[in-house]
């Protein structure tokens, strides 16, 4: 009876020994990382597009969260939010693309101009593919759709158009293909680029 009270005495002792570890401090969610994110594509015309925080827990929503932390308006009409390698990315089909720290949405930079109507991003060799309707013809077409290939993951200029079928929108990365839907192309085709080369293959 003794050994067994023993053993129990020490079961609980290595218990509390594990339970009581110290793993490191815990780093605090940041401002926005809980919650949900809600995109407000804006008003046609406006470029008034913005995005709204909402706590579900405390019911409250907080307006222009992009404009309250950066002291200016986004200026765009909202796509995508896309959250990528420890950044958020605003994709506005008023040819811009802002990043932000998700953590509390302070500005980190931007694809600089170059960009017509885009519309979503993918992440694959340290570059961003930002998939583009391009401009409207007379006949309020988008033949010369691209993919714009950005040369690092915090913006800048656009080194590469990669010609697509009409209208690209979502992309996904898979093995060492970039997968594009085109909503307008011809029975609306999907198609992949090889991320080594520079053409698109159709499938």
């Amino acid at each position: 009876m003794n050994q067994f009270r023993l053993l129990t005495a020490l079961c609980a002792l290595a218990l509390c020994a594990v339970s009581c570890t110290d793993d490191g401090p815990e780093i605090p969610l940041g401002e926005f990382e809980k919650g949900v994110l809600i995109i407000n594509e804006g008003a046609f015309g406006a470029n008034d597009g913005e995005v709204y925080h909402y706590d579900p827990v405390s019911g409250d929503i907080k307006n222009d969260i992009f404009e309250s932390k950066n002291g200016r308006p986004f200026a765009g009409l909202i796509q995508d939010i896309v959250e990528l390698e420890d950044r958020m990315y605003l994709v506005a089909n008023t040819g811009k693309v802002e990043l932000v720290d998700p953590k509390d949405f302070a500005s980190l930079g931007a694809v600089d101009a170059d960009l017509v109507n885009s519309r979503s991003l993918a992440v694959a060799n340290q570059k961003l593919y930002i998939s583009d309707w391009g401009p409207y013809d007379p006949s309020f077409q988008n033949p010369d759709s691209y993919i714009a290939v950005v040369n690092g993951l915090n913006g800048g200029t656009v080194s590469e158009k990669i010609p697509v079928p009409s209208r690209p929108e979502g992309l996904i990365v898979a093995g060492n293909f970039l997968y594009v839907a085109c909503a307008a192309a011809k029975n609306f085709k999907l198609y992949h680029w090889p991320l080594m080369q520079s053409r698109v293959v159709r499938m």
